[in-house]
């Protein structure tokens, strides 16, 4: 169904090519917001790993994940992964497919290395049906998301909720591969106070 990142980002640059719009994090073009990602005044979680250690869990997870088809985004301290919808939750619905636990836990590893960033979850779909019921739909899912990285430790006040339904494209809905890129789940942090180093950058 979905292929590993080097396929996504050649299907990427196709994309951009074509005339569609070049992929980019949506918080980026949200201008009515002004969000703070990182306070160190309000964080006094202890970080559970030394910075080698955390490099070393970062690195393997994110190698983990990209072979569980979520693709993991690095521009500059921000931090972005794109999750498939159609792999990770059931057709149509907002319940997780139980055969995708452990690339969910994988996600939850990686969070876990940044206990002081505010965490954005976003839901989008394609545009096929109703608008107000792919609304429902992404908040749905975002919903089911956020819940399971709740119970996975992760503090309710650092996860942040948003749906946008099929706003926010990323590919030609009018092709099957573009409508599958856009029925996604992102989601976003700021590196923060231990940013991810280069070197994580250069993975095979």
């Amino acid at each position: 169904m979905f292929k590993p990142i080097r396929y996504f980002l050649l299907t990427s640059l196709i994309i951009a090519l074509s005339g569609c719009v070049e992929y980019q994090p949506p918080f980026d073009n949200f201008e009515s917001k002004n969000v703070d990602f990182f306070d160190s005044g309000k964080c006094d979680k202890p970080v559970k790993h030394s910075r080698a250690q955390r490099n070393t869990i970062a690195r393997s997870t994110i190698r983990k994940l990209g072979s569980q088809s979520v693709q993991f985004v690095h521009q500059g301290d921000r931090m972005t992964l794109i999750i498939p919808t159609d792999k990770y939750y059931l057709f149509n619905s907002p319940d997780f497919d139980d055969t995708e636990f452990s690339g969910l836990n994988d996600i939850a590893t990686l969070l876990k290395l940044f206990p002081c960033t505010k965490i954005f979850i976003a839901g989008f779909t394609d545009n096929v049906g109703k608008p107000a019921l792919q609304d429902k739909l992404s908040e749905a899912r975002v919903n089911t998301m956020l819940t399971f990285l709740w119970a996975k430790g992760i503090p309710a006040q650092l996860l942040s909720p948003e749906w946008y339904g099929e706003r926010f494209d990323i590919a030609n809905n009018r092709i099957i591969h573009g409508s599958a890129y856009n029925r996604r789940i992102e989601i976003q942090w700021w590196a923060g106070k231990h940013p991810v180093p280069k070197s994580m950058m250069k993975m095979k």
